[in-house]
């Protein structure tokens, strides 16, 4: 036993340098060189952005010449059918055989498409509503007198204003030709007059007790018959020389007006 165990102990010896010499002998392996960590791509800024390119301006529109007159079809034109009887004869108001349903027409419906009467009259109310006055007209206390006013803005066709002695001057006038007009109604009004450049006054032809002779003809005055210029009626009187029939049967070819339309 006592001659085994050194001969243990020598083994063991032995074997640790053998094991120390091998440890030794065999190379540490290099730690691995460390890869660089991969780059995370540059975040791309975003490229600056061009300016909007401008829009064109819109180009104005050319400039339109002015609208031939006598060209048709146009927005302005008013479209009357057929014919009364036979062709137009003459657009002069004061006459009574112009052929002209379309321009001349003094009745309850008158037609204003050319000529206008101080107020109009619905024949489906019965009411009298203002044309080329401006607002109602009035009686005074006796009911002799109807007062109204001409709208200041009313114009002729040659731009000047309609006044008050516009009025006046044709209701003098169909008196002086004795045109159908003035025939039937000189038994119920009597003079109009003009206070000023708006303001139109109709008396009433009277009965012997100082009474409105027919105040509701009166009242008709206003709403069916025309105001005609008194410039272009003194300038017919002036080419017939005041004979009566001439003046009924001039044409009217350069006749002023106050509606929306003409010949």
């Amino acid at each position: 036993m006592s001659k085994r165990f050194p001969l243990f102990i020598a083994v063991i010896l032995i074997m640790s340098m053998i094991l120390g010499a091998c440890a030794q002998a065999t190379p540490t392996a290099a730690p691995d060189a460390e890869e660089p960590a991969a780059e995370e791509p540059a975040v791309e800024e975003p490229a600056a952005e061009e300016p909007a390119a401008e829009e064109p301006a819109a180009e104005e529109p050319a400039a339109e010449e002015p609208a031939d007159a006598n060209a048709l079809p146009r927005d302005e034109t008013l479209y009357f059918g057929g014919l009364q009887w036979n062709s137009v004869v003459c657009w002069n108001p004061y006459a009574s055989a112009c052929n002209n349903a379309m321009a001349i027409g003094q009745n309850d419906n008158a037609r204003v498409p050319m000529f206008e009467t101080p107020y109009l009259y619905n024949m489906m109310d019965g009411q009298q509503y203002p044309l080329l006055a401006d607002g109602d007209w009035s009686w005074n206390a006796d009911m002799t007198e109807i007062t109204f006013k001409i709208k200041s803005a009313a114009k002729w066709s040659d731009g000047t204003p309609v006044t008050a002695e516009d009025v006046a001057y044709t209701w003098a006038t169909h008196l002086k030709y004795e045109t159908q007009t003035g025939v039937a109604n000189k038994e119920y009004v009597d003079t109009i007059v003009a206070l000023d450049p708006q303001t139109v006054v109709v008396k009433a032809k009277l009965t012997e007790d100082g009474k409105a002779f027919n105040p509701l003809q009166v009242v008709a005055y206003v709403s069916t018959n025309y105001v005609i210029q008194k410039a272009w009626t003194q300038k017919l009187e002036e080419r017939t020389g005041g004979d009566a029939a001439k003046f009924l049967a001039d044409t009217g070819e350069d006749v002023v007006y106050s509606g929306p339309y003409n010949k």
